[in-house]
């Protein structure tokens, strides 16, 4: 990557190829052009046709405006090496004007780095310390679900809160809290993914009332800790492991911080847990391996990591591959720089399709196939894995998710059958702007006769 001042004799932005289909990204549909739409139904083959056209940048429609694309190991390896050349504020406005401009998702460079280092006590390697206490109350949430008409999507965003909430910010919910805490991150997401349209769908009364009211629960629990003292669970361990520089720790913050700890990311966590088992109870014979593992093998919590479970972990990794929970990610330039000869002034607004990688025949082989056994004994490039991101601003929730998704899936698959009320379809969708569409996943967990492996 070429520094600023050695900019001068690259190619324009305006010749940066221009990906164009049979809808010539110009004509609209209702509030998104029909480029939008068809980005929507087929998104891993319309970047990945575009890739094969014009190489890892080219320019595309997206939410009604042209933007430039970025796919691939090179892409991958520039957006992440040196995230200082992004402006986060500008590309996640979503996010500061929702949460406030001091949220993470929002900082650019000294302060993003420090805010990261303040949160690491709580989402660094002391959270693998609730392992235990995950497995028990997994355990316990499952059994109290079996037999239920439920739907899993919902289920696993409630069990990934649950969870958070008995251990890495110890606090008592209400049915009736999860189920408003699972519907915010919901619509605050699905916000955020629309791009222009969020603005208006924020203002919405449905989403004013149950931001306050989830919120609103965070305040009180906070300003009760502080009357009471606090327990011992990873938001007090930020209250006191906080750097020095990052100066006292305010109440708007710790609001932030309690929304990090207990909400943010069940919805991608969930997303995971339901994709993994729709492809699982496809794939019978996969199962039968899965359950034979789990129930071979001493089954606890993970403590020494998933070296005794090598098929549940490739199980994971595979779906990550297929269904990644970020797709693509929007940037906006925060200095010129150069990539592939191109030279992107500041401003320029940046699709950066992080999971393109996956689909590429080169790296992974059938790429598109369900084949868990390709990752035994094999290692790919880390750059074509780009499920959580990466660099300095690499998903937060990383270990977290690294925690929940395999213990709620082992006692899924070791002590339960899924019994689906719809047709696993195993195709993504998109809304226009980006965001995932959420259709009914109906079904009931039913008990093996063996389910404890006696």
């Amino acid at each position: 990557m070429k520094e600023a001042n050695s900019l001068d004799n690259l190619k324009p932005i305006t010749e940066i190829p221009l990906y164009e289909t049979a809808h010539n990204g110009r004509r609209r549909e209702g509030k998104f052009s029909l480029e939008d739409l068809h980005f929507a139904k087929d998104p891993f083959n319309y970047h990945l046709a575009a890739y094969r056209r014009h190489g890892p940048i080219y320019r595309c429609w997206f939410r009604n405006q042209e933007w430039v694309a970025i796919g691939g190991l090179e892409a991958n390896d520039f957006a992440w090496r040196k995230p200082d050349i992004w402006s986060y504020r500008e590309a996640m406005a979503g996010f500061g004007k929702q949460l406030g401009f001091r949220h993470v998702t929002t900082l650019d460079g000294p302060p993003h780095r420090l805010k990261r280092r303040s949160l690491k006590p709580g989402f660094g390697n002391s959270t693998f310390q609730h392992l235990p206490a995950m497995c028990d109350l997994a355990a316990s949430e499952i059994s109290r679900n079996q037999n239920k008409n439920l739907d899993l999507h919902q289920l696993f965003m409630e069990l990934v809160i649950r969870l958070s909430a008995g251990t890495m910010l110890k606090t008592d919910l209400s049915d009736d809290m999860v189920r408003s805490m699972t519907r915010f991150e919901e619509m605050f997401m699905h916000g955020l993914n629309i791009g222009e349209y969020g603005e208006e769908y924020f203002s919405g009364l449905d989403y004013l009332q149950t931001k306050e009211k989830v919120f609103g629960f965070l305040q009180r629990l906070v300003e009760e800790r502080e009357k009471t003292g606090s327990p011992e669970d990873n938001f007090s361990a930020m209250f006191e492991k906080r750097p020095e520089k990052a100066g006292p720790y305010d109440p708007h913050e710790q609001l932030d911080d309690a929304y990090l700890l207990l909400i943010a990311g069940a919805e991608n966590t969930a997303r995971l847990l339901s994709w993994c088992l729709q492809y699982i109870f496809k794939h019978p014979e996969w199962l039968e391996q899965l359950q034979f593992e789990l129930r071979t093998e001493p089954f606890n919590d993970f403590r020494d990591g998933m070296a005794r479970f090598p098929k549940l972990k490739n199980t994971i990794m595979e779906v990550e591959r297929l269904q990644p929970g970020a797709y693509f990610h929007v940037r906006t330039v925060a200095q010129p720089v150069e990539f592939q000869g191109y030279q992107l002034p500041k401003g320029t607004q940046v699709l950066h399709i992080q999971g393109l990688c996956h689909f590429l025949k080169e790296i992974y082989e059938d790429p598109f196939t369900f084949r868990p056994q390709r990752w035994e004994g094999r290692e790919y490039p880390r750059k074509a894995h780009g499920t959580f991101g990466g660099g300095t601003h690499v998903c937060l929730g990383i270990n977290l998710a690294r925690i929940h998704t395999p213990l709620i899936l082992a006692h899924l698959i070791k002590d339960y059958n899924l019994e689906f009320d719809f047709e696993p379809k195993l195709h993504l969708y998109l809304e226009p702007g980006g965001a995932f569409r959420r259709f009914p996943l109906p079904a009931q967990f039913v008990p093996l006769e063996s389910g404890n492996g006696d």
